[in-house]
């Protein structure tokens, strides 16, 4: 297994690797570039858990990506150019690295690399070893990428932005992918947002599924309750389609039914998982927004005024995972932390909540989630953290920000029913705090909030049901699909 070398990517398939040899009598050799193989040996031996064991059967690689090893990988997004060259450089020694485990262990019998690393399935054919498709985002996505001629022909391109009158005209609906919800153009991903379908980066995302007529099956993080229609439509295209989400490391998501491995921070930030647990302890059920925006961006200053101004003002109980801005020195690879939490923060913001909101620099996500006294997750969208509020139960109010995260929050609010949106322009006015306290009254103390959390409470039991044991579990499909194919 070969992910692309970032932290959103590699633990949903690492996640996979562990449900796969627990169901199967073979091994799988998890493939990284050095930061990232340190990283994770370091989280495994931590890991005491007894449901983590592979007996073995679990093995981890790494390969050179021509990067100086101690190079901040944490800090792709400062600098894509040196960050997509690595991941280019990572083919030649893959193949390497296969050609030595065809002589040292069992010959390699299948690759499932990951989304947006198409050089590790590049390096497996060149070896006539055949691949699997690991898609990290949802099912929609996933088709609205595949379909993008579809777009083309229908003349989406230039992207073009609504004026406030006329952001909700139907006329601007897109309603023509197949499995996809209605659309208007603001809800698709953000690389659409172009004047023509041959700008670099959409063709970059796109051009990954030209792969897919030399691949043997598509496996997507989502489970088919939640994404019925994208499922079903990409299945009638005789694509072989695996739905095996939701990947968690949470055991609360999935009862006994397997067990996953530590989610990425665990371990080096016990004494701050243990005080954010320990403070929601202390709290009301349902009465805390829990507040993070993934491992990569922050919002803009202005936004994080916004909404540090709406919590102040509703004095509405909080726990905030905030990453401290930091500068990247291109030279040495490295990033520097240069201000506090005070300092990104309204005046005397953290003496005036600290009676009802505390600051981590990380939490336990999916323990914080399932903790009873989380209301509300206000996120940036990304799908790792939808998928992890939707297995807990947890309404959303989305802020994203890049990527498939507008199509994301789409979904959140207008077809599952899990959200609600608040005013916010990410490019540059702030977010509307008297909008987002409007929406704060609504989650925690209306009941269209209540109404919210029993719909979110069913996707939470679809989410349970997906990765129960049985034939229609997508895992126990793949693994008997993977079984054909090795065979």
């Amino acid at each position: 297994m070969v992910p692309l070398p970032l932290i959103g990517h590699i633990y949903p398939l690492l996640h996979l690797a562990k449900a796969l040899v627990a169901r199967l009598n073979f091994t799988v050799t998890f493939v990284n570039n050095y930061f990232y193989h340190q990283h994770i040996l370091v989280q495994e031996s931590l890991s005491s858990t007894p449901g983590n064991s592979s007996n073995g059967k679990l093995r981890f690689e790494w390969v050179e990506n021509g990067l100086p090893q101690d190079f901040d990988m944490n800090a792709a997004v400062k600098r894509r150019a040196e960050f997509r060259q690595g991941c280019m450089n990572m083919q030649a020694p893959l193949k390497a690295l296969m050609e030595s485990l065809n002589q040292k262990h069992q010959p390699v019998s299948c690759v499932i690399f990951g989304s947006f690393f198409p050089w590790a399935h590049h390096a497996a054919m060149e070896l006539g070893i055949p691949t699997v498709f690991f898609w990290s985002q949802s099912a929609a996505v996933f088709s609205i990428y595949r379909h993008t001629p579809l777009l083309v022909a229908n003349s989406f391109f230039p992207f073009k932005k609504a004026s406030p009158e006329c952001k909700e005209d139907s006329a601007r609906l897109v309603s023509y992918i197949p499995g996809v919800s209605p659309l208007y153009p603001e809800d698709f991903p953000t690389f659409y947002f172009v004047d023509e379908e041959s700008h670099v980066n959409l063709q970059r995302m796109v051009s990954q599924f030209d792969l897919l007529k030399d691949c043997k099956a598509v496996v997507i993080n989502s489970f088919y309750e939640l994404e019925k229609e994208p499922f079903e439509a990409l299945q009638s295209e005789s694509l072989s389609v695996f739905a095996v989400g939701p990947l968690l490391s949470s055991k609360q998501a999935h009862g006994d039914v397997v067990e996953f491995c530590s989610t990425v921070h665990e371990g080096s930030e016990n004494v701050k998982q243990d005080e954010c647990l320990i403070w929601l302890d202390k709290q009301r059920m349902h009465s805390v927004l829990y507040i993070s925006f993934g491992t990569v961006l922050n919002p803009t200053p202005e936004n994080l005024m916004g909404i540090a101004l709406a919590l102040r003002e509703s004095q509405q109980p909080f726990i905030w995972a905030l990453k401290l801005r930091s500068s990247y020195n291109h030279l040495s690879g490295t990033s520097t932390v240069n201000c506090s939490v005070a300092e990104m923060l309204p005046e005397h913001f953290l003496e005036d909540t600290a009676d009802y909101g505390i600051f981590v620099p990380w939490a336990p996500q999916q323990e914080v989630l399932a903790h009873p006294s989380v209301g509300a997750f206000l996120s940036h969208c990304g799908w790792n953290s939808t998928l992890e509020s939707v297995s807990m139960g947890v309404p959303m109010i989305p802020l994203p920000i890049f990527s498939d995260q507008t199509t994301n929050c789409k979904y959140v609010v207008d077809e599952w029913k899990v959200g609600v949106r608040f005013k916010f322009n990410e490019s540059s006015n702030p977010v509307d705090s008297a909008d987002l306290m409007r929406v704060l009254k609504v989650v925690f103390h209306d009941e269209e909030g209540r109404e919210l959390r029993k719909r979110a409470g069913k996707l939470k039991e679809a989410a349970r049901r997906a990765l129960e044991t049985g034939s229609r579990s997508g895992l126990n499909q793949l693994s008997q699909a993977l079984m054909d194919t090795i065979s």
